[in-house]
């Protein structure tokens, strides 16, 4: 029995596994039988510039695809998004990022015939408008996620974030960095309103308040992702002064019982808001990025003659929180070629958790030469 003779429902489990690039290309040109079985398995779809011409043709011949990515495509959109349109797919996800503007028409097209789409992607786009974000809500009611991060001229405000956040009430990822007018006023209209919205990202949206954050952490405490940066400000001469940490900010990652993942990227940060966020997410945070931050050590103050059960038991569960952030991974999992370094950082929490590391210069030491141990400056995540 040679391969080919396999039935086709195991060669589809089998083809899934060669993923949507060349191998799966590959294999379509062996004989007719798995030319048509990789045409079931094909889901995705990547349009380059000279691909474009036979569009009509590869619509006919995928049938199944649920995923469209314009993203490395330079030319125009609106004949592609009405060819799409008259097509009988479903699509799940589409691409338009990279591109000089939005296509108005085409995506009033598309939301008329792709009334189940769930992820649009319309991150670093020439120039983004509030009648973007309008068409957007309106064309595709059911979306699930959002990306309208990074736009090279930006001029969304909140009137098109409050009308889009009072229509996507299936929202649960919205990712909206760089838009620089927005303030607190939508961050705490998508919280309200976006009842399902479980990760949340507006890097460099400094209109954004440290205490309009903290509100819409206490609205929305289902939220499992977050990310944000707080502003470094500029003061005399060529010099960075951090912004003060918010109490209630630091206070409000109470709220958080299912954060699993936090990026605070090129932020200034205090070493209370990283015992807050280490004490309440414990149990539950995977992810911790703090890369790019400034005064980001935890400086632990520790009398000789401390004790205390529980406060060694919090910095024991503290410390390898805080050298995850040092490198970004999941401080459960180092990559292989770390281990032998995070022998010798299990090493220190294993010795604070057994009261043998007592000294708080002994530890401070330790902690600042952490990243040194993990060899920081030559690791990239």
């Amino acid at each position: 029995m040679s391969v080919k003779d396999f039935p086709q429902d195991c060669l589809e489990l089998v083809f899934k596994f060669l993923g949507q690039g060349h191998d799966l290309e590959s294999v379509s040109m062996v004989c007719k039988k798995f030319l048509s079985i990789t045409n079931q398995v094909k889901f995705s779809l990547t349009l380059h510039d000279p691909v474009v011409q036979f569009l009509p043709r590869l619509l006919l011949r995928f049938l199944r695809l649920k995923v469209i990515d314009f993203s490395h495509f330079n030319g125009e959109l609106e004949g592609l998004l009405h060819q799409i349109s008259q097509s009988e797919l479903d699509l799940d996800l589409v691409n338009l990022s990279n591109q000089r503007t939005l296509p108005v028409d085409g995506l009033r097209e598309l939301g008329s015939k792709m009334i189940n789409l769930r992820v649009l992607i319309c991150s670093n786009i020439g120039c983004l408008r509030d009648s973007h974000l309008i068409v957007i809500s309106y064309c595709f009611p059911f979306l699930e996620e959002l990306d309208i991060s990074f736009p090279l001229d930006s001029q969304a405000s909140d009137f098109g974030l409050l009308r889009l956040s009072s229509m996507l009430e299936n929202l649960r990822k919205i990712d909206f960095s760089g838009n620089h007018l927005i303030t607190d006023k939508s961050l705490l209209s998508l919280c309200e309103n976006c009842r399902s919205l479980e990760e949340i990202s507006f890097f460099k949206c400094f209109r954004i308040s440290q205490v309009g954050i903290a509100s819409a952490i206490r609205m929305r405490p289902s939220l499992a992702s977050i990310s944000f940066n707080i502003e470094k400000k500029r003061i005399h001469g060529p010099g960075l002064t951090p912004s003060p940490i918010n109490l209630d900010l630091i206070d409000s990652f109470v709220s958080l019982k299912r954060l699993t993942a936090i990026d605070l990227s090129n932020s200034f940060i205090s070493d209370e808001l990283l015992i807050s966020i280490a004490n309440v997410a414990v149990d539950f945070l995977k992810k911790l990025v703090l890369q790019d931050c400034w005064h980001a050590l935890l400086l632990l103050s520790w009398h000789n003659n401390t004790s205390s059960e529980s406060h060694v038991a919090c910095m024991a569960r503290t410390i390898p929180i805080y050298i995850s952030c040092l490198v970004g991974w999941d401080y459960s999992q180092p990559p292989e070629e770390e281990k032998d370094s995070y022998k010798e950082l299990l090493a220190i929490k294993r010795a604070i958790a057994t009261k043998k590391i007592m000294d708080p210069d002994e530890l401070s030491y330790k902690i600042v030469t952490m990243d040194t141990l993990l060899g920081y400056s030559n690791f990239h995540h």
